[in-house]
C-alpha cells in the first residue's frame, strides 16, 4: 500500500495498529467481542 506524505503514512500505520490490537483482543479475550459466549462454544471448550 504505497502512500506519500506523513499524514497518510500515519493513517496506514494507525490502521495496522488497530488491526493488530483487535486480533490480539480476539485471541486473548474472545468473550469481549462475543466470540465463544454461546453454550455450544462452552461445550466445545469442555470437550
Amino acid at each position: 500500500m504505497p502512500v506519500r506524505g506523513l499524514a497518510r503514512i500515519e493513517s496506514v500505520v494507525g490502521l495496522f495498529v488497530l488491526a493488530h490490537n483487535l486480533m490480539r483482543m480476539a485471541a486473548l479475550a474472545p468473550q469481549l467481542i462475543g466470540w465463544g459466549a454461546s453454550p455450544s462454544a462452552a461445550a466445545a471448550r469442555a470437550a
